[in-house]
């Protein structure tokens, strides 16, 4: 019986750090690759996660409640490391 052999693209593993604007980690943040729905992993104690994804293109939005999301590129080989912004409130006003 022959194979056939389709291409597949080959995951890749990637991990970070998430950190809020004091440089404290994230513990608890939400890592999720973006249109991939059921791949994702939240952060640590130390606000570190590892997460193996589609292919070295892929993005992954990250989030945590009272924070700005973000979108970030998957950086293969390197550590990513993600500060995080407070949300002001909508009735915040100078």
């Amino acid at each position: 019986m022959k194979r056939n052999h389709h291409s597949r693209k080959k995951k890749v593993t990637v991990s970070g750090t998430v950190l809020d604007t004091h440089g404290e980690p994230v513990i608890g943040a939400s890592v999720l690759e973006k249109g991939v729905q059921g791949n994702g992993t939240i952060t640590d104690i130390d606000g570190i996660f590892k997460l193996s994804v589609s292919s070295s293109k892929a993005q992954l939005d990250i989030s945590y409640i009272g924070y700005q999301s973000q979108t970030v590129a998957v950086q293969v080989g390197k550590n990513l490391k993600k500060s995080f912004y407070r949300k002001i409130p909508n009735n915040w006003k100078k």
